[in-house]
C-alpha cells in the first residue's frame, strides 16, 4: 500500500488532476480491497477456533479482495509509467510538431498558387494549435501528446498528395511516436470507461480492435504504415 500511495503522491504533486485522476480511484479501490481482505481473514481466523464452521466462504471472499487488490495496483502502475514517460517525451513532441509546419510551409513555397492559398489556413491553424497546445504541457503531458498527435494528423491530411514519398516517410517517422503514445493514452481510458460502465459488446470489440492496432504499429516495419495503424487504434479507442 505505501508504494501505490507514493505513486499517487508523484502524480498528484506533478501533474493536472485530469491526468491522474484514474489512478487515484484505482487507489482509492486497491485501498478498499485490501481493507475487504483483512476483514474477511480476521474473520476467518475467528470461525477457525469453531470446528463446525467452514473456513472457505471468508477464504474465498478474502481471495477475490486480493485480485481485486492487485489489479488496482498494476492500473495505478500502468498509469503512472505512462504519464510520467508523456512528461519525458512531451517537449520532443512539441519540437517535432514544430519541424512539421516548418516543412509544411517550405512545401507550400514550392507549389502552384491555388494549391499553396489551399494549404496555407491549414498550416496557420496547425501553428496556432501547437503555440497554444504547448502552454503548460509540463502539467498535462498525456492530454498534451494526446492533441498533438490529433493535430498532425490534421495537418498531414491537408498536406495529402502535394508532399513525395520520401517527405510522407520522414513524415511518419517524427509522428509516430506520439501517434502511439496518444493511441495507448485513449486505451488506458477507455479500457476503464469499459471496465466501469459494464459496456456492451460493440465497446468491447472496439477497444480489441484499438488494441490490436497498436500491435500492427508496433509490427510494422515501413513508418507510414505503422503510423496509419496508430491512428487507426486511436479512433477506435475513440
Amino acid at each position: 500500500a505505501p508504494g501505490i500511495q507514493s505513486l499517487i503522491n508523484d502524480l498528484t504533486a506533478r501533474f493536472d488532476a485530469d491526468e491522474w485522476t484514474d489512478a487515484r480511484r484505482e487507489g482509492d479501490e486497491f485501498v478498499d480491497a485490501i481493507e475487504r481482505a483483512r476483514v474477511a481473514l480476521d474473520n476467518a481466523a475467528e470461525i477457525a477456533e469453531d470446528p463446525t464452521r467452514s473456513l472457505l466462504p471468508s477464504l474465498a471472499i478474502a481471495e477475490r479482495a486480493l485480485r481485486d487488490a492487485e489489479e488496482s495496483a498494476r492500473h495505478v502502475e500502468e498509469d503512472h509509467r505512462r504519464i510520467t514517460s508523456a512528461a519525458i517525451g512531451v517537449h520532443g513532441e512539441i519540437a517535432a510538431a514544430r519541424a512539421a509546419i516548418r516543412a509544411a510551409l517550405t512545401l507550400r513555397d514550392g507549389l502552384e498558387p491555388d494549391a499553396s492559398d489551399r494549404l496555407g489556413p491549414a498550416i496557420d491553424t496547425a501553428e496556432a494549435s501547437i503555440t497554444r497546445i504547448a502552454v503548460g504541457a509540463e502539467r498535462r503531458p498525456t492530454a498534451t501528446v494526446d492533441a498533438i498527435a490529433r493535430e498532425r494528423d490534421r495537418l498531414d491530411l491537408a498536406l495529402g498528395d502535394a508532399r513525395s514519398a520520401q517527405q510522407r516517410l520522414r513524415g511518419a517517422r517524427s509522428a509516430l511516436p506520439g501517434a502511439l503514445a496518444a493511441a495507448r493514452n485513449a486505451i488506458a481510458h477507455a479500457a476503464v470507461a469499459v471496465r466501469r460502465a459494464n459496456t456492451g459488446a460493440e465497446a468491447r470489440v472496439r477497444l480489441g480492435a484499438a488494441e490490436d492496432a497498436v500491435a500492427d504499429a508496433r509490427r510494422a516495419s515501413d513508418p507510414v504504415t505503422a503510423l496509419d495503424a496508430a491512428r487507426r487504434a486511436l479512433r477506435h479507442a475513440d
